[in-house]
Order: C-alpha cells, then sequence, then structure tokens
C-alpha cells in the first residue's frame, strides 16, 4: 500500500483460486509521513496559523512562514475561507509527552499530545507530479495508474 494510508486495493483472485476482496485502508496518525499529501478542510485561519480538518478525524495545522524580519504575508491574506477542501503535504508529524503540571489540571487529557504540520504551498504539495507524465495521460486517474471503467463515472459531493 502507498505511503500515508487511504488506499484502495482492488479484489483480486489468487493463483490458487481464493478471492481476495477489495480493501480500503484508513489514514491514521501513525501512517502519516513527511511528504504525504492529504485533502483537508480549512476551519479557521488566524494571521498566524490555520486549523484543517484531515480525514479519520484528524487535525493539522498550518503555520505562518518563520522570517527572521516577519515580513511574511498573514496567512488570512494568502489561505482561502473557511470550509475551502484544499490539498497539503504533510511537513512534519510530532509527538509530545504531556507534562505533569497538564495532566493535573486537566486528568482527562491525553497521555501524548500529537501534531500534524500541513504545508499548502505548491512547491510541496506538487512536489514529485511529473508534467510529462501528466499530460500524456487520458485523466488524473490515469496518470496515478488507477484507470478502471467502473470509477471513471464516480462522483462525490463535499458540503
Amino acid at each position: 500500500l502507498p505511503l500515508g494510508g487511504g488506499a484502495v486495493l482492488p479484489a483480486m483472485v489468487t493463483s490458487s483460486g481464493k478471492r481476495i476482496p477489495p480493501k480500503i485502508e484508513l489514514l491514521s496518525f501513525s501512517k502519516l509521513a513527511k511528504g504525504t499529501k492529504v485533502l483537508g478542510v480549512i476551519r479557521e485561519v488566524t494571521p498566524d496559523y490555520a486549523v484543517v480538518s484531515l480525514p479519520t478525524m484528524l487535525t493539522g495545522f498550518v503555520r505562518r512562514a518563520d522570517n527572521d524580519n516577519d515580513d511574511a504575508a498573514p496567512l488570512t491574506r494568502i489561505l482561502p475561507p473557511v470550509n475551502t477542501v484544499m490539498a497539503f503535504s504533510i511537513v512534519s508529524t510530532t509527538t509530545q509527552e504531556v507534562s505533569k503540571k497538564d495532566k493535573a489540571n486537566n486528568p482527562n487529557a491525553p497521555v501524548k499530545k500529537r501534531r500534524i504540520e500541513l504545508s499548502p504551498w505548491p512547491i510541496h504539495v506538487n512536489a514529485g507530479v511529473n508534467i510529462e507524465e501528466f499530460l500524456k495521460a487520458d485523466s488524473v486517474r490515469d496518470t496515478f495508474g488507477e484507470s478502471n471503467a467502473n470509477n471513471d463515472a464516480s462522483m462525490m459531493a463535499v458540503r
């Protein structure tokens, strides 16, 4: 399965004739890696950070560019409005232990904090996309080797 999860494997028949049903792998924090591409919904945008809702109830964050002279434009001027679906690339995933002080103040707090840092910048999101392969393909699905006559007419509504 591809790095990051979320893959769909079609049904197969083994050489012995045994049928293996289709498999859909769920996206999880442990399967995310730097460079993984994901679709997310922008939930909150401030000048310094944005909160993004990811599949399987994960949440990611976009930080304003770190510049020494602080000339970076605020994210409120760069990112589209809230509830926009957008492609992101994972910059990093980190896990931190919750301090004893935080645990004492909130006994229901998780033992570890997980953080997913995202990049909306095209240089990261489009990394690895070869324009020649893209132009040769009949569709985007063909570009990634997933063309299937059964799927060519499928549609999805996002609200």
